[in-house]
């Protein structure tokens, strides 16, 4: 009976153990900032967002982030050591809580105003005590500062963090080579077929009445851009939309697709250079005997896109993240985390759910050694001087643009026999 006993205990201990070793050493959160006003250059000279500035976070985008930032707490609690229990008590200060510790916690947002903001209306949600007991996030409480949670508003200096790499004014290198793709022959054809298709003509004509639409003088894909910007804002806050059938937006998605595709990722170069300073400081993370235990960062769409086009075949971008993916067209508030387990793994969760990947071997846990290999073949040393010297490796990749001329036509044709049927 006794040895029974003993053999009960020793199991219950190998599993405690084992459980001890996939715990969580430290944690990444990187995520898109929330539902946003249109950044279209010309639109504010309308009422529609009166009091709004180009690309502002909205009401209902810092409503998206507090949640995201509610149930990242409810999930990770346990390991934050916060009291899942907010005190409620009018004599509580924000530096009386139970929360983990701001001094445990390191955050980051990029040189756009509506990614701090995203990241303090997530901060809310996650950490409540931090802030005053009345903050919400819609009112003035929310964006005072927080002890010992180092943030910025220089945004000189926040446009020499190259984690958030995403202008020209940034990385010249970005305006050369973009001006490589969009001179070549295969760009002038596929604005020539935008132009002159019928589906192009059909969704000019139903913008032109509706407020907020009336201002788009673009042309072709810049155009399409415009209009699903202005779309998806509009969806967002309820205001005026077009009539748009699902061959519209079908043909707005593709015209979307291959502007943000050119804009961003028209070059490998600029997808390994998009990630790089990130992938440098998950290495770091990795290399670090007593890291930080929670990692923040507030982007932008093209920041966790360049992520996933790093890490995940094209297959599997189209699988596992559909067509919003495909599309390169992310929700606003989407979100990849990443825990860095103490058995040395790593795990990776899109919208809080694994990712089985072949860089993992399709297991949820990836090998830590295995992918502390890969992040060093992805970490580009001398990023900073490949932006601003010449870099003479520019290629046109005219045989993907020359696919995508096929697909276009072939779609446009497709449509096109549709709507004469109906």
């Amino acid at each position: 009976m006794r040895f029974f006993i003993f053999l009960i205990v020793v199991y219950i201990q190998i599993q405690q153990a084992q459980a001890s070793k996939k715990q969580i050493k430290s944690l990444v959160i990187f995520f898109r900032h929330g539902s946003r006003t249109t950044n279209h250059k010309h639109y504010y000279d309308n009422e529609l967002w009166k009091g709004y500035q180009r690309g502002d976070l909205t009401k209902k985008g810092h409503t998206e982030l507090h949640g995201l930032g509610q149930t990242f707490r409810e999930i990770y609690g346990q390991f934050l050591q916060i009291d899942q229990q907010v005190k409620e008590q009018a004599n509580e200060t924000p530096t009386q809580h139970n929360n983990l510790s701001s001094e445990h916690v390191r955050v980051k947002h990029s040189h756009i105003d509506r990614t701090k903001s995203s990241l303090m209306s997530f901060l809310l949600g996650a950490f409540p005590n931090w802030f005053h007991p009345d903050a919400s996030p819609h009112n003035e409480h929310l964006n005072k500062p927080i002890r010992n949670l180092k943030t910025s508003n220089d945004k000189d200096k926040l446009k020499k963090d190259y984690t958030f790499l995403i202008g020209e004014e940034q990385c010249p290198l970005i305006k050369k080579i973009r001006n490589k793709v969009f001179q070549s022959k295969p760009m002038n054809f596929m604005q020539d077929i935008i132009t002159q298709s019928y589906e192009y003509q059909k969704i000019r004509a139903k913008i032109k009445d509706v407020e907020g639409f009336k201002m788009i003088q673009g042309h072709g894909y810049e155009d399409l851009a415009d209009i699903y910007d202005i779309y998806m804002c509009h969806k967002s806050e309820g205001l005026p939309t077009p009539n748009f059938d699902k061959a519209d937006i079908s043909f707005i998605h593709m015209g979307t697709q291959f502007f943000i595709d050119e804009i961003y990722f028209g070059h490998r170069s600029l997808v390994k250079l998009a990630s790089q300073k990130f992938f440098h400081d998950l290495l770091k993370i990795i290399q670090s005997k007593n890291p930080k235990k929670l990692h923040i960062f507030s982007g932008h769409e093209v920041n966790i896109i360049s992520l996933f086009m790093n890490m995940l075949t094209r297959e599997e971008q189209n699988n596992i993240l559909g067509r919003s993916f495909h599309t390169k067209l992310l929700p606003f508030a989407a979100h990849i985390i990443i825990e860095f387990l103490n058995n040395g793994n790593v795990k990776f969760l899109y919208d809080f759910k694994p990712l089985k990947i072949k860089l993992c071997q399709y297991q949820e846990e990836c090998d830590g050694k295995l992918f502390k290999t890969f992040l060093k073949t992805r970490i580009l040393p001398n990023a900073r001087k490949l932006c601003f010297y010449h870099y003479k490796h520019i290629l046109e990749r005219e045989e993907e643009l020359k696919n995508l001329q096929k697909q276009m036509l072939q779609t446009t044709h497709e449509e096109q026999e549709t709507d004469e049927q109906i």
